[in-house]
């Protein structure tokens, strides 16, 4: 007699491939005002002004975002809903167990606690094709097994992906969708630039020159043009509080850019995520830093390595 005890093939391992349709969705313009997760937050002056900034941000003289040559950021996305036919959304419990990360390469880096699949994907102007296969199991429990089950068919049948105007990744099948959430840890973020609240604007020449990179247990590793920090930082909700750390002392020529950096990253107050990009607004209404995501090439250093 088998083992019931011991992890059986589900639904989604006897599946057979199939064959996707495509599908076109418009990038969502965002609005003025900010949904942080199912919550309307009330809204600052900083907020305010980071809202206009971010809306207005695709009238303004563009170029191209990093990160995004697939299509989709490298961001590590948390899945916090699955919604059906008929467009209720539920919330997955604890969310932090399922990710994915659309690696540059090709390929689809799955978390998702007892399964562990392996995937690759292709995405471009809004279309997305999934392929998954299970590289490993674990024993677990049946609950969390079956709502894996559903987290992992409902992500092998997606066919286009959009950004909400409520900073979701929304990954979408003909009947079924995923709502992702942008996380702070898991990539190297490029400065970009930065907007004041006068309307003036500093762009770096060298961006990946300029980086923040989250680390767990709430630490920071910057890199500010020659030099480099290191620091802690802690969020509630969109409020954020990063606390910066003395520049190593290289020997370099002077570079008022990375000054006022260090200097921005130590006035910020509030985060939000937009397409897959991260803005930190400064107090005051001083402006608002924008980063890319860029996936490490290697582990991000720790404080202690450097």
């Amino acid at each position: 007699m088998a083992n019931s005890s011991a992890p059986q093939p589900t639904g989604f391992q006897r599946r057979e491939a199939r064959t996707r349709g495509g599908g076109r969705v418009a990038p969502a313009r965002p609005p003025l005002f900010i949904l942080i997760g199912r919550d309307h937050v009330v809204l600052s002056a900083g907020f305010v002004l980071l809202a206009v900034l971010i809306a207005v941000a695709p009238l303004a003289q563009g170029k191209e975002t990093p990160g995004h040559e697939l299509g989709i950021p490298p961001v590590v996305w948390e899945v916090v809903g699955i919604s059906g036919p008929d467009g209720n959304r539920v919330a997955v419990s604890d969310a932090e167990r399922y990710s994915v990360q659309f690696q540059p390469d090709g390929k689809l880096a799955v978390a998702s606690g007892c399964i562990q699949p392996a995937g690759t994907y292709t995405a471009g102007d809004g279309t997305l094709e999934v392929k998954l296969s299970i590289s490993t199991m674990s024993p677990c429990s049946t609950a969390a097994t079956a709502q894996e089950e559903s987290f992992l068919e409902v992500l092998d049948d997606i066919t286009r992906y959009k950004f909400d105007h409520d900073g979701f990744l929304v990954l979408a099948s003909d009947d079924e969708s995923l709502w992702l959430r942008a996380r702070l840890t898991g990539v190297l973020w490029e400065w970009q630039e930065f907007r004041g609240g006068d309307d003036s604007r500093v762009e770096p020449q060298h961006p990946e020159n300029y980086t923040i990179t989250f680390l767990p247990a709430g630490n920071l590793a910057i890199q500010a043009g020659c030099n480099r920090a290191i620091g802690t930082y802690s969020t509630d909700g969109a409020t954020i509080e990063l606390l910066v750390g003395p520049a190593t002392g290289v020997s370099c020529p002077r570079q008022p850019k990375s000054d006022q950096f260090l200097r921005d990253l130590g006035e910020v107050t509030s985060h939000v995520f937009q397409d897959g990009n991260l803005y930190l607004a400064l107090w005051a209404d001083a402006g608002i830093m924008e980063f890319a995501a860029r996936y490490p090439k290697s582990p991000p250093a720790t404080p202690q390595a450097g």
